[in-house]
C-alpha cells in the first residue's frame, strides 16, 4: 500500500491520503502532489485518519499548502479520525494546529 496515495474521483477534488509514518523523508513528495494539485484548481483534502505519526517537516507542508489553497481561493481541509494516531493527535493539540488548520473530524457525531 502506498503511503501517500491521491484520489481525483470527486470532480474538482484532490484527496491527498497518508498512511503510516510521515517525517522529512515524505515532504517533499507530498508538497510535490500537493502543489500541483492547487496549480491544477483541485481543492484539498488531506487524510491523515490512518497515520500514525508525522514530524515538523510534514506539519510544515500542511501550513504552507493551507496558505497556497487561500492563495488561489479553493478549499481545503484536513480530516482527523477515530483511527487517527494518538501522536499525531498530540501534536496537533500541542502545537494548536487544530486551531490553525481546517480540521474535520470524521468519526464525530452530528449535533
Amino acid at each position: 500500500m502506498e503511503r501517500v496515495s491521491l484520489d481525483l474521483r470527486v470532480p474538482g477534488v484532490a484527496l491527498v491520503s497518508l498512511s503510516g509514518e510521515h517525517e522529512l523523508y515524505d515532504a517533499l513528495q507530498l508538497r510535490e502532489r500537493i502543489t500541483s494539485m492547487l496549480e491544477s484548481g483541485r481543492s484539498i483534502v488531506v487524510d491523515l485518519t490512518e497515520t500514525v505519526f508525522v514530524d515538523s517537516s510534514i506539519v510544515g507542508v500542511l501550513l504552507e499548502a493551507m496558505q497556497l489553497a487561500a492563495e488561489r481561493g479553493v478549499d481545503y481541509s484536513v480530516v482527523l479520525g477515530e483511527t487517527t494516531g494518538a501522536a499525531v493527535r498530540r501534536m496537533f493539540e500541542m502545537t494548536g494546529l487544530d486551531g490553525i488548520l481546517p480540521v474535520v473530524e470524521r468519526d464525530e457525531a452530528p449535533n
